[in-house]
């Protein structure tokens, strides 16, 4: 019997264990992985924009009040898939909240939240993570060096770049065993900053060699900064493509340390590669990716 089949059989059984009122679920996903999930800024609501009762006028219904700090909302390529998986499961109000990394994988090591997205898998480094998701999507990661540096040809990764300042996202694990190996015995220096265009703007200004990051989050990065004045050719240092370091996908991926507290978990991860399934299949998900990347006029490679 076919792979999918029996997926969507599992799935027939599992919806009769759902309970008959929905099940709040709170979903965490990193904010700072632009374009893959980010966190959208919102204008803040004016007075003016208020009822006497506190409702958006013309709306009829209750503000949140995350609308009214104008406080941002989540956003990016997996935002958009996951978004349209949850309004097809059943029995679950979903919300989807925006924290860092360091936050969203202390509240699934502690128990504390359900499921995060987009980490890797990792079984070894995160052991508070066993349950994952079929993959959603796939991101190619690279490294990117001022064209001073490659001007040695440094194909191999990462032996030929021993010797050289990378600039990282805090925590990230892009560059594989043998980067981190390189660095703890001192033949590559690692800075570490919050986020992507952070660690541009010091490869930009040459304070580093070489950025690793995913190939889409640099290319749409840069292209921002350049539209926001962060970027002058003139002044800067130009960016250039250099090993690809890995592909691997993102995941949904389920905290293991909840003692039981998320009874549901085994049926909201079927339920979930259900509607995933059905969204590949249909090429739904091409379209969200060719209709996002639209607005930064940037071309998928085949």
């Amino acid at each position: 019997m076919p792979k999918y089949m029996l997926i969507l059989l599992f799935f027939g059984i599992s919806t009769s264990l759902l309970a008959k009122e929905p099940i709040e679920v709170t979903i965490y996903h990193d904010k700072n992985i632009f374009p893959y999930s980010y966190e959208k800024k919102r204008e803040p609501i004016s007075a003016e924009e208020l009822t006497s009762e506190g409702e958006p006028a013309g709306k009829g219904e209750p503000i949140s009040a995350e609308e009214l700090a104008g406080e941002g909302e989540p956003a990016g390529l997996y935002t958009e898939v996951v978004k349209k998986i949850f309004a097809n499961m059943k029995g679950y109000n979903i919300k989807i909240k925006s924290v860092s990394w360091e936050l969203g994988t202390h509240l699934i090591k502690t128990g504390q939240g359900f499921a995060l997205y987009p980490p890797f898998r990792r079984l070894k480094k995160r052991p508070y993570i066993r349950l994952y998701s079929l993959p959603i999507l796939e991101q190619t990661n690279v490294v990117f060096c001022t064209a001073e540096t490659l001007k040695t040809p440094r194909p191999e990764w990462p032996e030929d770049y021993y010797g050289l300042t990378f600039g990282n996202d805090m925590n990230s694990q892009v560059g594989g065993e043998r980067f981190s190996n390189a660095i703890t015995e001192g033949k590559i220096k690692l800075i570490e900053k919050e986020d992507i265009i952070s660690n541009l703007t010091m490869l930009a200004n040459r304070e580093i060699d070489c950025h690793i990051n995913e190939e889409l989050s640099v290319l749409l990065a840069w292209q921002q900064m350049k539209e926001d004045k962060l970027y002058i050719p003139e002044k800067h240092a130009d960016f250039v493509q250099g090993a690809t370091i890995s592909k691997e996908p993102g995941y949904l991926a389920f905290t293991s340390n909840d003692d039981d507290k998320f009874f549901f978990k085994i049926d909201f991860v079927t339920q979930f590669n259900y509607e995933l399934i059905k969204l590949k299949l249909s090429g739904e998900i091409d379209k969200i990716i060719k209709t996002f990347l639209a607005q930064y006029k940037v071309i998928q490679k085949n």
